[in-house]
C-alpha cells in the first residue's frame, strides 16, 4: 500500500470516528448529504457525475459500485471507515478516485 493510501484511509478513520461510527460496525451508515434514498437491492443511490449507486456488505468487506456508465466494479477488502468516508464525502467521485480505486482488488461485473 502507497503512503497516500494509508494517509487517506486514516483521513477516513478519523472522520469516520468523528461522527461516532463505532469500530467493527457492520451496519450501512444513514444516508449524508449528497446520497440519495435507497434504491434496489440493498443499494444507496449517490449524487454524483461519476458514480450512479453502491451497495456495501460490512461481513464480506465489498464495496460494490454502478457507475454513471452503467458498468458494475465490486471491490474487495474494504473496511466499513472506507464506505463511512465515501458517503460522508463532500464529493463521492473524488472519493472514490483517491480513495478506493486504484486501492483495493476489484471484479467486473
Amino acid at each position: 500500500m502507497k503512503l497516500y493510501q494509508v494517509l487517506s484511509i486514516l483521513a477516513v478513520v478519523s472522520v469516520a470516528l468523528a461522527a461516532g461510527c463505532s469500530k467493527g460496525t457492520t451496519e450501512q451508515a444513514a444516508p449524508a448529504a449528497g446520497v440519495a434514498a435507497a434504491s434496489d437491492e440493498g443499494f444507496v443511490a449517490i449524487d454524483s457525475s461519476l458514480l450512479e449507486k453502491v451497495k456495501y456488505d460490512g461481513a464480506a468487506q465489498t464495496l460494490t459500485v454502478v457507475f454513471d456508465s452503467g458498468e458494475t466494479y465490486v471491490y474487495a477488502g474494504v473496511p466499513q471507515a472506507i464506505y463511512d468516508g465515501l458517503m460522508a464525502a463532500p464529493s463521492k467521485g473524488s472519493f472514490f478516485e483517491a480513495s478506493i480505486k486504484d486501492a483495493f482488488q476489484f471484479e467486473k461485473k
